[in-house]
């Protein structure tokens, strides 16, 4: 009470992590828990322990504040509910001394009241002070005994609280827990990751003897809360099991904990997952001293057995980015992973999506040419086999700014093959998206011609990719317009702008005005960037798709079509004067039309086409002068 009430905690801090541990166990002991989380509440027992702990310096270990708050949180999640404790005295009507016997087998029951909610924060807490310590190495000696002390509290406290959550939850907090220490083991230094590994290791033997150990501390409780490991699911275990392997194979101090962890997921799955007979002898062979000597590959493909296909995805992920880990050293480990997955894709790659997008926020950021090479083989086995979900992971990405994208393609243009496999589908869904009319069931939304300020909210009801069968939603369509503009600044793309002028010339028939203002502001940027025999063919080709534009209701539409009808005059070669000429003879009346149109931008865009009569007599192509 002197701790809470005061103003400098500093003074009673130890007195208080003290004599709240004392009061616990004795309770505890002695049967006396009535009361005590009402008290544990009002004094805020649990925030002052969090408080205390992220106030402790990380570079030392100076006091015994981190040991205390250990063995004081581990008394908290033993101390029994009074629900429990009724069912104590109903169970004996014997001696207090038997009473208490019976209570050090009723765990859990201020997790229930006090620690509901906050048991997240207080073991991140508890993590971060201990595991981001200096190495023993670098300690004193008394630091480094009470750090190994402290240690060993940590993970007795770790099993208490696994083993104290109810049945409902324990599936939950277990996530919550893995998925702390899995940060905690993509820290830059070594002796981060060997601790989290560790204390990964620590947890991992609990999940296969749940049911056992369960049993032997949950006396007053219903059946409820008998657990088997059946009734764990950790969606996390994918990426567990690949980290592992990570750590396993790394030649770090990590990997003797991660060799024990492995072992312990083998027991767990084989438990808990159905198996034929044919698993009798992996069985066998992971359980024995063999699998000290497994390869990369045979560890990979044995676990991928007993993986779900959304924890294989996660094992796929966690070896690419892997790759560009810097803290990993040893990049065989990952490559080698890899490689069972290129051996046997239809077995790995179940999220093709999920993957490709990995690949591409990673790709750029790996730095070996091994690495490299072996990611770009994965990719080229997923732009084959799942080409659709590569050019829509290009498009998501373009969400994340102009220069993810820019350094993306700037990969890809080391790759031909890639590069040319992405254009031709990208191509290709565009024209398919546009080329079965109508595209009944849309709806209209507005969208601003800048990706940046679009109104994505608007799109929350088309969640998904695929609007039906063969036809992208909303977004993702106007997502790769959007893509085609930014990649048409580029001069290596705008060489290979003619994969898309069919699926363009079908969106200036019938696509939204939104989706033909995109395409005008590409071909422009198109036609800046192409030599103009190059350009007159297609010249000749467009003018007749872009007079129709001239009546749009969208006075920057029409604006931008006069511009680009502009350029393509001045574009045209000697061979395509005869087929301009006759193709412009129809744009002459829509032109007037719009000398003095309502809209200041349009009528200049005209006046700028008429002060450029040289251009045309140049070509040969003088009837938009002499019409005006």
């Amino acid at each position: 009470m002197a701790f809470v009430s005061s103003l400098d905690k500093d003074t009673h801090k130890f007195t208080f992590l003290k004599s709240t541990y004392v009061l616990c166990k004795t309770a505890l002991k002695r049967g006396l828990t009535q009361g005590l989380a009402l008290f544990c509440q009002t004094c805020e027992v649990v925030e002052n322990i969090t408080d205390l702990l992220e106030k402790e310096p990380r570079d030392r270990v100076s006091s015994q504040i981190r040991y205390l708050a250990m063995i004081t949180i581990d008394e908290l999640w033993w101390a029994p509910c009074p629900r429990a404790l009724g069912h104590l005295h109903k169970a004996s009507r014997a001696a207090p001394s038997t009473i208490v016997q019976l209570s050090l087998l009723c765990p859990c029951s201020l997790v229930e009241n006090v620690l509901e909610g906050k048991t997240k924060s207080l073991l991140s807490a508890c993590f971060s002070s201990v595991l981001l310590l200096p190495s023993e190495r670098e300690m004193p000696y008394h630091s480094a005994s009470l750090y190994t002390k402290t240690l060993k509290a940590l993970d007795t406290m770790l099993r208490t609280v696994v083993l104290s959550f109810p049945a409902s939850s324990v599936s939950k907090e277990l996530q919550d827990i893995f998925e702390m220490l899995l940060d905690f083991t993509k820290s830059e230094r070594k002796v981060v990751q060997d601790r989290a590994v560790g204390r990964i290791g620590v947890l991992t033997p609990l999940l296969s003897n749940y049911s056992t150990l369960k049993a032997s501390v949950s006396f007053g409780r219903d059946d409820s809360g008998r657990v088997s490991p059946e009734d764990i699911s950790v969606p996390v275990m994918g990426r567990l099991v690949g980290r592992l392997i990570l750590f396993r194979y790394a030649k770090e101090q990590a990997s003797y904990s991660a060799f024990h962890a492995l072992f312990s997921l083998v027991e767990f799955f084989y438990k808990s997952r159905p198996r034929d007979e044919s698993d009798q002898l992996t069985w066998e062979v992971v359980t024995t001293s063999s699998l000290c000597s497994l390869s990369i590959r045979d560890c990979t493909q044995a676990f991928g057995k007993y993986l779900h296909s959304s924890e294989r995805t996660d094992v796929i992920l966690e070896a690419i980015s892997a790759m560009r880990d810097d803290s990993i050293l040893d990049k065989e480990v990952p490559s080698s992973m890899l490689d069972v997955v290129i051996e046997d894709p239809d077995f790995w790659l179940t999220d093709p999506p999920k993957t490709v997008n990995c690949i591409l926020e990673n790709l750029p950021c790996i730095t070996t040419e091994s690495g490299c090479k072996k990611v770009e083989s994965l990719f080229l086995l997923m732009t084959n086999e799942y080409s659709s979900a590569v050019v829509i992971g290009l498009c998501e990405m373009a969400l994340q700014g102009d220069s993810a994208v820019q350094e993306l393609w700037d990969t890809l243009s080391f790759t031909p093959m890639i590069l040319d496999k992405v254009i031709t589908e990208f191509a290709t869904l565009l024209l398919h998206q546009w080329c079965d009319p109508p595209r009944e069931g849309t709806s209209t939304f507005h969208r601003s011609p800048s990706l940046e300020h679009t109104d994505w909210e608007a799109f929350d009801d088309e969640p998904h990719i695929w609007r039906d069968q063969g036809h992208l939603n909303e977004v993702t369509a106007f997502l790769m317009l959007e893509v085609l503009v930014r990649l048409s600044e580029r001069a290596e793309m705008a060489k290979k702008i003619e994969a898309f002028l069919p699926s363009m010339m079908k969106i200036l028939e019938v696509g939204s005005e939104d989706e033909k203002l995109k395409v005008v502001v590409v071909l422009r940027n198109v036609l800046r960037q192409l030599k103009k025999s190059k350009i007159s063919s297609i010249a000749v080709a467009l003018v007749g798709k872009i007079v129709p534009l001239f009546d749009s209701e969208c006075s920057q539409l029409r604006e931008l079509a006069l511009c680009l009808l502009r350029d393509l005059l001045r574009s045209v070669v000697s061979r395509d004067e005869r087929k301009m000429r006759r193709e412009v003879q129809s744009a002459v009346i829509p032109l007037l039309f719009r000398v003095n149109d309502q809209y200041a931008g349009v009528a200049k865009s005209f006046s700028n086409g008429s002060s450029s009569g040289t251009c045309c007599r140049k070509s040969g192509c003088g009837s938009l002068e002499n019409a005006c």
